[in-house]
């Protein structure tokens, strides 16, 4: 699916933090809106560095600093990044409060270091969202032309192969053991090694 599915999406259902992983590294946005105009310039709506409240936009947080080896970003940063990094080995953690009294929600984002140098545990970068909960009780009802797949017991049925979910509760799934690894193969598929 194209950035042009999800964003809409995104809007509409006042998503404030879009979770993403691939890239090796650490990169955290400031508030944007999708530019459907121009989809590789996104709309700056706040450039606050770590407090945000009732965010209009989303912040997206790409978090590959676990296991394997870093990728560099070479300097690069988009105008839109407030963070990036790719030096260090990490980890996010994701802190939600719903203050019920106050009517609002606080999510706390921290990315710790988790290096053998000696300095794990220490915070590289943290934010914060809070969001009041009024509002936000009556969301739209989804598109109508949104693609539908429909669900099996295995996984999708034929003809929308985009996912493959292996049931692994059957004593019988094929699978050689509990540490089996799996790898992305050229054309874009999971393979078993």
């Amino acid at each position: 699916m194209k950035r042009g599915v999800y964003h809409p999406l995104f809007e509409q259902y006042n998503v404030d933090l879009v979770l993403q992983g691939h890239q090796h590294n650490y990169q955290r946005t400031c508030l944007i809106k999708y530019d459907s105009d121009t989809p590789i310039s996104p709309i700056i709506t706040d450039r606050n560095r770590n407090t945000y409240t009732n965010p209009e936009g989303q912040i997206f947080l790409t978090v590959g600093t676990a296991g394997a080896s870093l990728h560099s970003l070479n300097g690069n940063k988009a105008s839109y990044l407030i963070i990036t990094q790719d030096e260090v080995y990490g980890f996010l953690n994701v802190d939600i409060a719903n203050n019920n009294n106050a009517g609002r929600t606080m999510l706390v984002g921290t990315l710790y270091s988790n290096n053998d140098d000696g300095i794990s545990g220490e915070m590289t970068d943290q934010f914060t969202i809070t969001k009041s909960t009024e509002g936000d009780l009556f969301l739209p009802p989804p598109p109508s032309d949104l693609p539908v797949a429909e669900e099996t017991d295995y996984g999708l049925e034929k003809g929308n192969d985009d996912v493959v979910v292996e049931n692994a509760d059957e004593p019988n799934n094929g699978s050689e053991g509990a540490n089996d690894e799996a790898t992305e193969s050229e054309g874009g598929g999971i393979t078993d090694e």
